[in-house]
């Protein structure tokens, strides 16, 4: 087992040598300085967690590991952007629901939000009003991913609908 101050030399020595290196992979793969930045971060965190249950003597193998840790974090990042941008349970609510909404309107949507079924109006604040991702939600509220996405259609189509009644009578 490594010791607690062998295992904070290795990090710190691999963070020195090979920190510019990491993000320069990562931003090669992202072309985002932030986004890179991100990702060095989230596999140092990956190396330090995979260190402390797989303990390895050789620095030249973590400075490896490292740099390959980083190129699959900045993959997985790039594949949930992706992801995100095709999933339309991500879209903002207001721009893609099937009608406009002016600022005169939006005490109207509160009001219909208000009165939306609970298992619609809970997976809808959750997403959008709090920004979480539909896997986030899932967990939180105990149901699949997809099941997320179902939730947040239907309370999209129920809101479109109450919406045009709504402006249709007024």
């Amino acid at each position: 087992m490594m010791s607690g101050e062998r295992y904070s030399d290795m990090l710190s020595t691999v963070y020195t040598k090979k920190v510019k290196l990491m993000c320069h992979i990562a931003y090669t793969i992202l072309h985002d300085r932030h986004k890179a930045e991100d990702a060095v971060q989230n596999a140092f965190v990956r190396l330090a967690s995979h260190l402390l249950e797989n303990p390895m003597d050789n620095e030249d193998h973590v400075c490896a590991l490292s740099v390959v840790i980083v190129k699959q974090t900045a993959i997985d990042m790039l594949r949930e952007d992706a992801r995100r941008k095709t999933d339309p349970s991500e879209d903002d609510v207001l721009t893609k629901i099937e009608f406009s909404v002016s600022g005169d309107d939006m005490p109207l949507v509160m009001e219909l939000v208000r009165d939306m079924p609970d298992e619609h109006k809970t997976v809808l604040q959750l997403s959008y009003f709090f920004g979480y991702p539909s896997a986030t939600v899932a967990k939180l509220i105990g149901i699949s991913d997809a099941n997320v996405r179902k939730r947040l259609q239907r309370a999209k189509d129920w809101l479109t609908q109450r919406f045009k009644e709504a402006k249709s009578r007024a």
